[in-house]
């Protein structure tokens, strides 16, 4: 069975395969699990932490990758400590990436506005654009009154952040929009042809999110608000599925992929706005 063209070595066993679905707007996301899924819990909740713990792992998170490498007892143990940093770090931006794409699913479509903003100046620094970007947020509710968006953060060639965000305002002459956002060049980009804004936007991300300068700040900024994917499992998807005839229909985008916890995840998108069925023969 080939996958996102590659071939997984084997199918699923005949008992009961887990599956999880996650719906936003005319994406639907299937994820078929070897293992059934399990949550870890702490044994310590934050309210009877004992105190000595709670320093204790104050203390472990205020050291750098580089002091707590130099605190391992062998080289082996270093090796294992930078690749589960490094494994982190990876679905970390995968988790992010994922939370962006979504967001913009359920809450925008290809008649949304998508709109880059830059800076004439050279702000180079997150915290600095982000407190323009706020104030300019500001000033559009002030003149059109509460409206959703989101937008990411990018760096220029030069090293300046700029913006690009996606909403549900209405139409804005170029010229108007200029004007409050003051601050430099607008470019307001076409999605009308678009049918996965979410992939849309993430394209936009930079594509090193491990870059130092996201250091302690977001990578995209949104209003508050937004609505957020669904989540079903198991049996709670089987409406969904029939509803949609997602058994017939083709998929957008399939992969499969190994974890250490679920073993075997087969991953299957539908775009609904895409090919209604494939013929089954």
């Amino acid at each position: 069975m080939k996958l996102g063209g590659s071939r997984v070595s084997e199918d699923f066993p005949v008992q009961k395969k887990y599956r999880k679905m996650v719906v936003t707007g005319n994406v639907i996301e299937v994820y078929e699990m070897e293992s059934k899924p399990y949550q870890l819990f702490r044994k310590y909740q934050d309210g009877n932490k004992p105190d000595w713990l709670a320093e204790w792992e104050a203390e472990i998170k205020s050291r750098t990758l580089e002091e707590r490498v130099a605190s391992c007892d062998t080289l082996r143990d270093a090796e294992r400590l930078v690749r589960d940093h490094v494994g982190r770090e990876q679905r970390n931006i995968t988790r992010t990436r994922n939370n962006v794409r979504r967001l913009a699913l359920a809450n925008f479509d290809n008649g949304s506005k998508f709109v880059t903003f830059t800076f004439a100046k050279n702000i180079t620094e997150i915290s600095v654009a982000n407190q323009e970007w706020k104030s300019f947020i500001k000033r559009l509710r002030y003149k059109y009154g509460r409206f959703k968006y989101m937008a990411v953060l990018e760096f220029q060639k030069r090293g300046a952040v700029h913006y690009h965000c996606i909403w549900d305002l209405p139409y804005i002459r170029k010229s108007e929009l200029a004007e409050i956002w003051g601050q430099g060049h607008i470019k307001v980009n076409r999605i009308d042809h678009v049918d996965n804004v979410g992939a849309y936007i993430v394209k936009y991300m930079t594509k090193d999110l491990m870059d130092e300068r996201f250091v302690g700040s977001k990578a995209y900024q949104c209003s508050k608000g937004l609505d957020r994917p669904i989540v079903l499992r198991d049996e709670e998807l089987d409406v969904v599925w029939q509803l949609y005839d997602l058994e017939h229909r083709k998929t957008a985008f399939e992969s499969s992929y190994t974890s250490e916890h679920h073993g075997l995840i087969i991953y299957k998108e539908y775009n609904l706005k895409r090919v209604v069925k494939q013929e089954v023969t």
